[in-house]
């Protein structure tokens, strides 16, 4: 799995509508990945992952297809 940021604040706030109760990260699809696996990785909802990236179909990802997700992983 591939993450990194991508968008800068104000392309976040615009994303996110303001409304930031996590950090979001960039992730980039792998082979076998699933939305499911994705969420649970990051502690989010597959419902998140669509709202956030306009996914209608959660079994329509593709390999390199960036997606931004909300981390809620505990800090370290």
């Amino acid at each position: 799995m591939t993450e990194k940021n991508i968008l800068n604040e104000e392309e976040l706030e615009q994303v996110t509508g303001g409304k930031r109760h996590a950090p979001y990260v960039s992730y980039t699809v792998r082979t076998g990945d699933t939305l499911s696996a994705i969420a649970v990785k990051y502690r989010t909802s597959v419902k998140r992952i669509q709202e956030l990236n306009s996914i209608s179909n959660p079994d329509c990802i593709k390999v390199n297809q960036e997606l931004l997700v909300e981390d809620n992983r505990p800090q370290e």
